[in-house]
């Protein structure tokens, strides 16, 4: 009987004043309410992660799948003005965030635009069309990256857009 006594009084010596079993030489133990929160703080950081991820994965990737696909992207997205569709088309290390825009803006209203692929020293997108104002032709190298196609912002010659 002496001896439970003796490990129930050391055990009550071990409480705090929350009633919580103080370990020796870990610190205290944490409580259940603070388990709790603790959990739910995990599982939202997770829940947020997972979203997070899902995003990234499912986000629209820059660019196009071949020449061909960029070409029709280019008329498409010129033709319904649509400045953040463009501006997905160049690849990022080529053009400012306000390229397209300005693109956009030049080729407003236009129709009946011929887009070609060029083939020269290099891969070339040339688009062309008869404006109110006269003709517009632009020409732009293309390039692979990643997989996917991307114009390239850098000039081409001249002499795409002449004839």
């Amino acid at each position: 009987m002496t001896v439970t006594a003796t490990v129930m009084d050391s055990v009550d010596s071990e409480r705090g004043a929350t009633g919580v079993v103080v370990g020796r030489g870990s610190g205290r133990i944490m409580s259940r309410k603070a388990r709790t929160g603790m959990a739910a703080i995990s599982a939202a950081f997770l829940a947020w992660m997972t979203v997070v991820t899902v995003q990234i994965a499912t986000a629209p990737r820059g660019g196009e799948e071949s020449p061909e696909r960029l070409r029709a992207a280019v008329v498409d997205a010129l033709t319904s003005d649509d400045a953040g569709r463009v501006q997905a088309l160049f690849h990022e290390r080529t053009a400012g965030s306000h390229h397209a825009e300005a693109l956009v803006d030049r080729w407003a209203g236009v129709s009946g635009v011929d887009a070609r692929i060029v083939e020269r020293d290099h891969r070339y997108l040339r688009l062309s069309a008869r404006t109110p104002s006269g003709a517009e032709c632009f020409a732009w190298p293309i390039g692979e990256s990643g997989g996917r196609w991307f114009l390239d912002a850098t000039p081409a010659p001249a002499d795409l857009c002449r004839g």
